[in-house]
């Protein structure tokens, strides 16, 4: 179960530093163009203090530092050139964060279409520039050939699978913050369509999944680029408003939980399947 962890020379993370900067700035820069509708949930302890936007300004940041991490641990096996490497990245995470923002809570339900719009462009936006800075600044040049993107159909039916009966699980016997007992069948689409985004995500980036194994890969790429990344945009939410801290934890370390597994399944039943292929030796 290895996981191949980069050791990050002093000039790079001053290149890591310099990109999430200025990934948080145009960010910040995006904010205004963000409708400021009426919540209906009371304003957190930082909002009442008027400290929102420098403690915005601060998650943001570390926010795409490990982002950034996320990116030197899985690029240098990625076949690509550099900028296609970061825009992949940044393309890949940042449909798995939009996603996220479109998950049907009532804290969404009534909002005007426009403004439903305005998160999901500015977050992916600047997702997608970190990429593209990412690749700029901090890729290296593939030296060796690496095989092209596995597609593989186990990981297209088994993490959606995963997800659909995690998310039952918290829905029916945890009881998270949802409009799941409401809108039904709008909310398992949702959950059905997020697996698929993260399976795409998955393949499309699986050649630099730092490790040879299904455990290692299912952890790496479950954990550190997903997991991580995900936790951080469910608990953004809890800057600006009152929110029950130990939902957000909850379903942030289930849906962590179905990506592992469905990985992990899947990737044993891809291995299984190519060595019944393999011919008998002897």
């Amino acid at each position: 179960m290895r996981i191949e962890f980069p050791s990050i020379t002093r000039e790079r993370w001053k290149a890591i530093l310099f990109v999430a900067a200025l990934a948080t700035i145009v960010r910040i820069m995006l904010q205004p163009l963000i409708p400021a509708g009426e919540s209906k949930i009371e304003p957190s302890v930082i909002a009442d203090a008027g400290l929102l936007i420098p403690a915005f300004t601060v998650y943001a940041f570390i926010s795409y530092i490990i982002m950034c991490y996320s990116f030197v641990m899985i690029e240098a096996g990625l076949p690509w050139s550099r900028i296609r490497k970061g825009i992949l990245f940044g393309s890949m995470l940042g449909l798995i964060w939009v996603a996220y923002l479109y998950e049907p809570v009532p804290l969404g339900e009534g909002t005007p279409f426009i403004e439903s719009l305005a998160y999901p462009i500015a977050d992916g936006l600047s997702v997608l520039l970190l990429g593209v800075l990412l690749g700029r600044f901090v890729a290296t040049d593939t030296t060796e050939p690496s095989p092209k993107p596995s597609w593989k159909i186990q990981v297209m039916m088994l993490v959606p699978v995963a997800m659909v009966v995690v998310r039952l699980f918290e829905y029916n016997i945890v009881h998270i913050y949802s409009s799941y007992a409401n809108h039904t069948l709008e909310t398992m689409v949702w959950v059905a369509l997020t697996g698929i985004c993260i399976s795409l995500a998955y393949m499309v980036l699986r050649a630099g999944i730092p490790s040879a194994t299904p455990a290692g890969r299912s952890i790496a790429f479950g954990v550190f680029f997903f997991g991580i990344p995900i936790t951080f945009v469910n608990f953004f939410v809890a800057l600006a408003l009152k929110i029950n801290i130990a939902d957000l934890a909850v379903r942030s370390a289930l849906d962590v939980v179905a990506v592992v597994v469905g990985v992990f399944l899947a990737e044993n039943w891809a291995r299984s399947a190519q060595e019944m292929k393999m011919p008998l030796k002897g």
